[in-house]
């Protein structure tokens, strides 16, 4: 019996052993994300809580009338009225941040203190130079170690006491505030800063332009870059016409090759000419608008424009921040389906096809539910993967959009929207109706298969059907009627598998590892929030103390 039981003891310690060497997202975001200061915090404040609270409760009523500084209310006010006057701006933001964290929260019963008196009562506690000090020591000390390159200029931005950080911060005394913490709380929001954030580490310290930069141009740099994407979107494009055809534009003309195939030549149809421009005539304010009367290929410059702006910003952590917090307008930390309809609708419709968005909004959330899968060994997550509100399963208006998604699901809407508008070469006109025939493929095909970068083989005599045909079977399958928009997606990104066709994630996500490791352990950075602003300001205080009357 007893080596009965001494082998079931073996067998549940190595299964404790086994356990434990499973790997737990939640406490590895957790060690990811620890405050590099917290030793700095726990050294002044204590480890918890109840310890801090108690110590800022104190150092609160250092503040106050009453028995803890020997003077009763009215000579408290007499004193502090001689500090009503605001310090320089430096100081004084401090000052007034200090009073936002110290001031007890007011509600129906308790009105709270009065914070314009409270501030008085700081500056009297504490000289301009100190004040001055603590500015110094909480930016070059604490700020220098978050992700994001922040000093207090954009402080004084987010909190309204300049217009942006370009404005320069006044060198005189400034009135500002008071602050209220649910003041103090958003005008963090604002700033976004955080710690353990993978991708803006790798572009911490890049230069970057503003979005404004990205798509307020001139005019004439708008036609000008109309005009040259427009000529080479149309240059990949070889469509039958009439004899002399110029690649691209089926007409004839000065300067036409002598070899372009004649009409119907290789079994294909002359494309329609709206669907192919020759003059480029679009308003640069509208040129990320979609518009009915424009052609193929217009549609296809546009987004082309479009992209290439995208992808710059992109590129740049502060430039991806700024486009994200243009969209998260209720600071949810997440971009529903409707909000980005809505923001996409109003600012560069040519980008919105409800098929692309619908299809790269489910890419992405299946993504999210793999990795999900790969972060966690509990079977119980497994089964609850598709409860929230962007799961695989649930229809587009219930997804939503993370931080470490963003980057991906532009890539995505991109490749599906410019698919999405070279299917008009195969699905014409008033006849569409998204089933494509073979007979159809065969004619219409070789344009589509240009406009979208995939070469298709050809026999000696430049005749493509034999191709197509295989294109097709791959699309539609062996023997189908026909096939539609979604068919053809699939078969596109098994070509990118394959590398058929180019894969240009590289050029959203920078580097496909970092950005495979954030989608997996969702590690998007500790966000710097009031109660971490409070513990910092409070060991800046308590180690910046100087008295006024010494």
């Amino acid at each position: 019996m007893g080596k009965k039981k001494g082998g079931k003891e073996k067998k549940e310690k190595k299964e404790k052993k086994e356990k434990k060497e499973v790997i737990d997202p939640d406490s590895l975001q957790k060690e990811h994300n620890a405050w590099p200061w917290d030793a700095d915090v726990a050294g002044v404040l204590g480890k918890g809580n109840k310890e801090r609270e108690a110590l800022r409760a104190t150092m609160r009523n250092m503040y106050m009338p009453g028995s803890q500084n020997l003077l009763d209310e009215t000579d408290w006010t007499s004193l502090i009225m001689n500090y009503k006057e605001p310090y320089h701006a430096r100081p004084e933001l401090m000052v007034q941040l200090l009073v936002a964290v110290l001031a007890e929260q007011g509600n129906k019963k308790h009105q709270g203190p009065d914070l314009t008196r409270l501030a008085s009562a700081v500056r009297c506690s504490k000289r301009e130079q100190a004040f001055s000090a603590m500015a110094d020591l909480f930016e070059t000390k604490y700020l220098e170690v978050l992700d994001d390159d922040v000093t207090l200029t954009h402080f004084f931005a987010a909190f309204g006491i300049t217009s942006d950080i370009e404005e320069e911060v006044p060198n005189t005394p400034i009135s500002m505030g008071p602050f209220t913490r649910t003041h103090v709380a958003r005008s963090l929001l604002k700033l976004d800063c955080t710690h353990g954030n993978l991708i803006k580490i790798k572009n911490k310290g890049k230069e970057h332009r503003t979005i404004g930069g990205l798509f307020n141009r001139t005019q004439a740099e708008e036609e000008a870059a109309i005009s040259s994407t427009f000529t080479r979107r149309s240059s990949m494009i070889v469509v039958p016409g009439a004899p002399g055809a110029r690649p691209g534009t089926g007409k004839g003309g000065e300067g036409a090759g002598t070899d372009a195939p004649d009409a119907g030549a290789g079994g294909l149809e002359p494309v329609d000419e709206r669907l192919m421009e020759t003059e480029v005539q679009i308003d640069p304010k509208n040129m990320y608008r979609f518009d009915k009367d424009d052609g193929i290929v217009m549609n296809l410059t546009k987004l082309t424009i479009l992209k290439e702006r995208m992808q710059e910003i992109a590129a740049d952590g502060d430039s991806i921040l700024e486009l994200w917090n243009s969209i998260d307008t209720n600071n949810s930390g997440d971009i529903a389906a409707s909000e980005w309809e809505a923001h996409v609708r109003n600012n560069y419709s040519i980008l919105y096809t409800k098929a692309s968005q619908t299809k790269a909004l489910r890419d992405c959330s299946l993504i999210r539910a793999q990795s999900a899968r790969v972060a966690s060994a509990s079977t119980q997550a497994d089964k609850t993967m598709f409860s929230d509100s962007s799961t695989a399963t649930g229809s587009d208006e219930s997804m939503s959009i993370t931080k470490v998604q963003f980057r991906r699901f532009l890539f995505e809407l991109f490749k599906y929207t410019e698919i999405y508008y070279a299917f008009a070469f195969l699905d014409k006109g008033e006849d569409a109706d998204n089933r494509v025939t073979e007979e159809e493929f065969t004619k219409n095909g070789k344009p589509f298969f240009d406009a979208i970068g995939f070469a298709l083989t050809e026999d000696d005599e430049g005749d493509h059907r034999a191709a197509m045909h295989e294109e097709y079977v791959a699309i539609a399958g062996e023997g189908a009627e026909h096939f539609g928009w979604e068919s053809i997606v699939e078969w596109f990104n098994s070509k990118i598998t394959e590398n058929a066709l180019p894969n240009e994630l590289g050029l959203w996500v920078q580097d496909d590892t970092e950005f495979a490791l954030a989608d997996q352990l969702a590690l998007e950075g500790r966000p710097f929030d009031f109660d971490s602003l409070l513990d910092v300001l409070m060991v800046c205080h308590y180690n910046t103390r100087v008295s006024t009357s010494t």
